[in-house]
């Protein structure tokens, strides 16, 4: 009768602890995915085949960009002695228009660079989904404040 009496006294701090944490692994796991659901994630709803060809076209696009904003150089104002007022003015807008061409060719790149690193996370982070059970583990363990 002692005998039985010390088990059980051992097996209900066990159960409690086992108890404490089921709920909280239960608990954690419905937070981490609730923040899940809420992540800014705009590529969620496209297809892994279309969002290979978005990343094809869009590093095409990367390429020219490149090209472009490389051929485009910073244009210095051509300042002859002598010139007239008028002919300055016009130089000014010439330098004005190339200078725009670079800008725009750079923020063109830019874009193209944002958009190829967001394709690329969007796949690395489909290709960590494929396995069910490391989610789960992932939703269970995963503490972050």
């Amino acid at each position: 009768m002692a005998s039985e009496n010390g088990g059980r006294g051992a097996l209900i701090p066990l159960l409690l602890v086992l108890l404490l944490l089921g709920g909280g692994g239960a608990w954690n796991y419905h937070r981490n995915l609730a923040r899940e659901s809420q992540e800014d994630r705009p590529l969620r709803g496209y297809a892994e085949a279309d969002l290979e060809k978005l990343l094809s076209a869009y590093e095409k696009e990367k390429e020219r960009a490149v090209r472009r904003a490389g051929a485009t150089r910073r244009a210095a104002p051509k300042d002859a002695p002598g010139q007239l007022v008028g002919e300055k003015v016009r130089e000014f807008e010439r330098v004005q228009r190339a200078s725009q061409r670079v800008r725009d060719a750079n923020g063109v790149l830019a874009e193209n660079e944002m958009m190829v690193e967001r394709i690329h996370q969007e796949l690395d982070r489909r290709s960590q989904e494929r396995d069910p059970m490391a989610v789960f583990v992932r939703r269970l363990t995963t503490i972050d404040f």
